[in-house]
């Protein structure tokens, strides 16, 4: 399983493709230009921030198990 937190909510998907083809859809609804500006990988967490260019930034955690607080 692969989560996908974004804008408050989590997402489960089964694999790789259809979390990325996710990120993908929700990047391009505004029909905006962005850029990747930050990826960074730690554990099981990876954190993904993408910029608009209008300078607005939306995020994305992957992760592999659904609680991602660190104990």
């Amino acid at each position: 399983m692969i989560y996908i937190t974004h804008n408050y909510v989590t997402k489960e998907f089964e694999t790789n493709d259809p979390a990325t083809d996710y990120i993908t859809t929700e990047m391009n609804k505004q029909n905006l230009s962005y850029t990747l500006v930050f990826d960074h990988t730690e554990g099981d967490v990876r954190v993904i921030v993408f910029q608009y260019y209008t300078l607005y930034m939306e995020t994305f955690i992957i992760h592999k198990q659904f609680d991602i607080r660190r104990f």
